[in-house]
């Protein structure tokens, strides 16, 4: 289209004959071609034209996806799940926040995600409803997570992806030797004191 107009403006003088003249162009250059293509008449629309001698190559990339859960790259269903389950804790999340109960990992399984409209309660769900004293019997799944949110509770996980349970996070895992750093407290065992040592430690050893 861009040679038909370029020939067009060379032969007319006005914004109307070059208009004319493109036209014309388009007009022979689709006479050729209808053979092969089956181009519409010169009269339609000229953006509806096929025009066999233009060529087009797409490209179909995969774009690599970040969970803002972990912040490892993930696929789509990984990240989809993850987005699921904050909608479901986002519904029953209390205007006031009593008491947050907060786990390692995320359940692998929604039959053990307390928030899943299915209701099931197995595993983590059961556990952390019997320790809050909100029962299940004769309740709709509604119902349970309705009590234990006017209760003012809040179920989070440090870790709300549950592939990590069992993933290779292919990087050094810093302990207390073999425990978690406790740092809820202060004196001559202060964790936090080990901590920083650990971590100089091993940014040495890294370099």
């Amino acid at each position: 289209m861009v040679l038909a107009l370029k020939a067009a403006s060379g032969r007319a003088g006005s914004q109307v004959e070059v208009l004319t003249s493109f036209r014309a162009s388009l007009s022979s250059i689709a006479r050729r071609h209808s053979h092969s293509v089956g181009i519409v008449p010169a009269t339609a629309t000229i953006c509806a034209w096929r025009l066999a001698h233009l060529a087009f190559c797409l490209v179909m990339t995969e774009i690599a996806l970040r969970c803002d859960g972990c912040g490892q790259t993930a696929s789509p269903a990984h990240v989809a799940q993850r987005l699921q389950r904050l909608e479901w804790t986002t519904r029953y999340r209390p205007v006031h926040i009593g008491a947050l109960l907060l786990g390692a990992i995320a359940p692998r399984e929604d039959a053990e995600c307390l928030y899943a409209p299915e209701g099931k309660f197995a595993g983590e769900a059961k556990r952390v409803l019997q320790a809050t004293g909100v029962g299940v019997a004769g309740k709709s799944a509604e119902a349970v997570l309705s009590e234990f949110q006017r209760g003012g509770f809040l179920l989070a996980h440090v870790l709300e992806c549950p592939r990590f349970q069992s993933a290779n996070l292919n990087c050094a895992v810093v302990l207390d030797d073999g425990k978690p750093f406790a740092l809820d407290r202060d004196g001559p065992e202060d964790g936090a004191e080990r901590l920083h040592g650990a971590l100089a430690a091993s940014s040495v050893v890294g370099r």
